[in-house]
């Protein structure tokens, strides 16, 4: 089932209550709705929908489920006409100033043209849904983002889940400190160190992975910290539990490295006075940013100051692009 994006423009519909349904579906975990999907009727239900918000403020703001198959109503905004709709439950909704902005979503889920989205019903790559609700789990609303790296309560005994509206894990830090301890604070699939990027920031952060997930342990299960949990980053930890059961981290590993392979070696330009000149076409270029967008890149971004590049930092990553698309890098140590 693939997903679909669901449009609301405020500039043509005025949810004034936009507020409050935020807050219920906050409250209560779900809430039902009806949405027009334009003439679209390939759409199962069950599949995700998410929700984007057009005109002046672009961004994603809304995760739901399509709870019916489409059929047809009277037009919202002309009753001459007739439109497709179908039922959803929305699972959670973002206030509208905490958006996640089309410089993120191209960053991060490429596939979409978010800029260029208009309307409801337009289905989202398969390839892309995996890094859309990466997205969501990193920027969305709090209670729904289940950090599957959390345990249970005890003496590193995985005891019992406690619903609330999703399940939460309570972390063991002996477990964490055990494991960390015996792996280190490096990603084991793309070996992302957080202290080497951000510094005193990022100094002892990293997820802990369950190589079996928690919902499937017994409350007697008596975890091994060295044998049944790995450090990963939030990226590669939202990665493997993309597929049920989790793909193994060192598979995840395997793939990173294929992928690198594949893309090939960036174009290095040593020496340049320059830099920010494309050495393809002689525009303009602009820096790429690595590393989770925090408000102040994301700012930078929308202006055009710089690019985001993605949360994963390996060797021949690009520096600079401009904006026709090409990408290359400097050697800084190189330059005089």
């Amino acid at each position: 089932m693939s997903a679909i994006l669901l449009g609301w423009n405020p500039q043509r519909w005025n949810w004034a209550d936009y507020d409050e349904w935020v807050a219920q579906v906050r409250r209560h975990g779900t809430r039902r709705d009806t949405w027009s999907v334009g003439r679209h009727v390939n759409i199962a239900a069950g599949s995700d929908a998410w929700l984007l918000l057009q005109g002046k403020n672009r961004g994603l703001i809304g995760r739901a489920i399509v709870r019916s198959e489409p059929y047809k109503g009277r037009h919202y905004s002309d009753p001459e006409k007739t439109a497709n709709y179908v039922e959803i439950d929305w699972l959670s909704l973002l206030p509208i100033p905490d958006r996640i902005p089309p410089v993120v979503l191209n960053a991060e889920a490429p596939g979409v043209r978010w800029d260029h989205v208009y309307g409801s019903g337009k289905s989202v790559p398969v390839e892309s849904e995996a890094a859309v609700h990466a997205l969501w789990e990193r920027f969305g609303p709090q209670h729904e983002a289940r950090d599957p790296s959390e345990l249970p309560p005890g003496l590193f005994p995985e005891g019992a889940v406690r619903t609330i509206v999703v399940n939460r894990y309570e972390r063991d830090p002996r477990a964490r400190a055990a494991c960390v301890e015996r792996w280190g604070l490096a990603c084991v699939a793309c070996g992302l160190d957080f202290a080497s990027v951000y510094g005193e920031l990022g100094k002892g952060f990293i997820h802990v992975h369950h190589l079996t997930p928690v919902s499937q342990l017994g409350p007697d299960y008596q975890v091994d910290p060295i044998a049944d949990l790995r450090p990963l980053c939030p990226n590669c930890h939202a990665m493997v539990h993309t597929q049920d059961p989790p793909i193994p981290p060192d598979e995840l590993a395997a793939r990173i490295r294929a992928s690198r392979t594949s893309v090939g070696p960036r174009r290095t330009v040593p020496n340049r006075t320059s830099p920010s000149t494309c050495p393809d076409c002689g525009r303009p270029g602009v820096p790429i940013m690595y590393g989770e967008p925090g408000p102040e890149m994301i700012a930078a971004a929308e202006e055009g100051r710089i690019a985001i590049g993605g949360c994963v930092i390996y060797d021949g990553r690009p520096t600079w692009t401009c904006s026709q698309g090409h990408d290359w890098r400097v050697d800084e140590s190189a330059r005089t």
